[in-house]
């Protein structure tokens, strides 16, 4: 066999044994069972965190503090919020809603971090993705638009001061709408991350994330 063959396979070998990964990973992988160390992989995605750059659009009525959205916030949940949140609030006769603009078409989530609020009730909230303004703020099966091969439109629920995420999808505006006038919603952004309410943060190439608080 050609030396050059046998150094390649040995090189080969050696990466892609645990030695090769970074200590924090190493003390992972050795705290998993046997069974499961020999199967278990670490992924070659990458995450980037991408803040919202302007606030598109807003209704008329039922959305306050929206310019929260922009400013940077923990990254997380917390229990103490370092500015108003901006706050959704639906009507039985309209919908609270906005588009943020994160500046870039991604392919990735959106998280929608939750603070504490008087009511435990998980909200639901609307997510739309869209590559334009206008497919963001379409309805299914206008101009165009559809849930085929990742789901654009849809609503989830958030959880009390926690964390949900949507998506994939590729994207590069968000509206988000208070699905439920007798739950509001609230939040603030943090530092890459959106939330409902708060902001929306995106992860390029791997992961969107926006903040909700409800």
């Amino acid at each position: 066999m050609n030396p050059l063959v046998i150094l390649f396979a040995l090189v080969l070998t050696f990466c892609g044994s645990s030695l090769c990964w970074p200590a924090e990973e190493r003390g992972f992988l050795e705290s998993l069972p046997a069974q499961v160390r020999r199967s278990a992989r670490s992924s070659d995605l990458r995450e980037w965190v991408v803040p919202p750059v302007r606030l598109v659009w807003q209704s008329e009525q039922g959305v306050a503090n929206a310019a929260g959205l922009m400013q940077p916030k923990p990254g997380q949940a917390v229990l103490s919020e370092p500015s108003p949140p901006c706050q959704m609030v639906s009507s039985p006769t309209g919908s609270a809603s906005l588009v943020l603009d994160f500046g870039v078409e991604l392919q990735g989530y959106v998280e929608l971090f939750t603070p504490m609020t008087g009511n435990h009730a998980p909200a639901p909230v609307r997510v739309r993705f869209g590559e334009s303004v206008s497919e963001a703020m379409s309805e299914p099966g206008t101009k165009n638009s559809q849930n085929d091969h990742a789901v654009r439109d849809q609503t989830v629920v958030l959880p009390w001061l926690g964390k949900k995420r949507v998506g994939p999808s590729g994207f590069r505006f968000v509206r988000l709408d208070a699905a439920d006038p007798r739950l509001p919603v609230s939040g603030t952004v943090s530092k890459g991350t959106a939330s409902f309410g708060s902001g929306i943060c995106i992860r390029r190439l791997a992961v969107l994330t926006p903040c909700l608080a409800a």
